[in-house]
């Protein structure tokens, strides 16, 4: 059996990766890895930890591509070409994509094109309104429509499915990869003795979502928190900012002009995934982030976290009994309050991890749906 897993970024890769191990352990199964490089040095990092390298590789995004409608024509065209070649070469039996990036969407609707089997991992997150977040929404919807089993973290991604009329024998609720992925992380972490740079409590600060940093509203997080970090110095407040080169410019220019920003720590490039786990356990004393995959991670581990978002594809993190996940949004004065709450009350200061998002079997509920139960054997007309 030759199924093909695509990637395009780093966290989906994380995401991917345990799944693609366990398939790896059979010897009569071979996976291709496909990848679009929407993430360069980042996704390289990641191939690396967990031992995977991808059998096509893209180039890489060229710099003057920052506008999101070349990107997304660039991923879209670049998945149906090279899936084209590849398939004269390999009979595929069928197409693994993840979430909600581009490169997902393109490899879906290739391998549609096709009549291959798509599976989709992570299926079923959404928030309440289609143009948010864009394209991330539209995209994993538009996938529901054209997979084949649709692979969801939770119950109440499951009922999402159900709700646009997915029929629920193809539906599968297997946990969310990122615990697969982070229990390997960390088994990797302890063979090799990491050890903190930061020698205060660190408060772990991640922000990329594009509709944010084009705002006024960045700027004023920024601020606000760089408040924080100048009133409470036993903090030190970590940023790593995300590659995207437009980022990075708008927090240089934001750091010359406002100069309580340059309480915020600036790591340019970012952390290793390994190097953020390690961080994220063991120094971080709450999260403040727009991220997903981030919000997800904290919750894993029983960090407290704040979320600079309207909406989130991720409820069950706001229904944890201590509170530990708060929805910010636009309210500055929230984002100050809970900045204090977190760092004083000391409720948020203990560790209570759980199984919200799985317990760490879900590549395994995945390859046996797939290989053990057959359901990755299909007749093409």
């Amino acid at each position: 059996m030759h199924y093909c897993f695509a990637t395009a970024t780093r966290p989906d890769i994380i995401k991917l990766a345990p799944v693609i191990s366990r398939f790896r352990e059979n010897d009569s199964v071979l996976p291709f890895v496909l990848h679009a490089r929407q993430h360069t040095d980042l996704a390289d990092q990641a191939f690396n930890i967990f031992d995977i390298y991808p059998d096509i590789s893209s180039e890489a995004v060229p710099e003057h591509m920052l506008n999101l409608s070349d990107m997304l024509s660039f991923f879209i065209s670049f998945y149906k070409t090279q899936f084209d070649i590849f398939l004269k070469q390999h009979s595929i039996d069928g197409m693994f994509v993840h979430g909600d990036v581009i490169g997902s969407l393109a490899a879906a609707l290739t391998a549609f094109f096709y009549r291959i089997p798509v599976f989709h991992i992570e299926a079923g997150l959404r928030t309440s309104d289609f143009q948010y977040p864009f394209p991330e929404e539209g995209t994993r919807r538009l996938i529901s429509r054209i997979a084949t089993i649709h692979f969801a973290p939770t119950v109440t991604a499951k009922h999402n499915l159900l709700q646009e009329n997915i029929a629920s024998e193809n539906i599968v609720v297997t946990g969310n990869t990122i615990v697969d992925s982070l229990n390997l992380v960390k088994q990797s972490i302890g063979y090799k003795n990491y050890s903190c740079p930061f020698d205060k409590k660190v408060v772990l600060l991640t922000l990329h979502r594009r509709e944010l940093w084009q705002s006024d509203l960045f700027v004023n997080y920024l601020i606000r928190i760089g408040e924080f970090a100048e009133t409470h110095p036993e903090y030190e407040v970590v940023f790593p900012v995300h590659p995207n080169p437009q980022i990075m410019n708008v927090v240089r220019e934001l750091k010359q002009t406002n100069p309580v920003i340059k309480h915020i720590k600036i790591i340019h490039p970012p952390f290793s995934y390994e190097e953020f786990v390690y961080i994220l356990e063991n120094k971080c004393s709450f999260v403040i982030t727009d991220s997903g995959g981030v919000l997800e991670e904290a919750c894993v581990l029983g960090i407290p976290c704040l979320v600079l978002r309207q909406d989130t594809e991720r409820p069950e993190s706001l229904m944890m009994d201590n509170g530990f996940v708060k929805m910010i949004g636009k309210d500055l004065y929230a984002l100050e309050f809970y900045m204090d709450a977190f760092s004083t009350w000391e409720k948020y200061q203990v560790r209570e991890k759980n199984t919200l998002f799985g317990d760490g079997n879900a590549s395994e509920r995945i390859y046996n749906e797939i290989i053990k139960n057959g359901r990755g054997v299909y007749e093409r007309n």
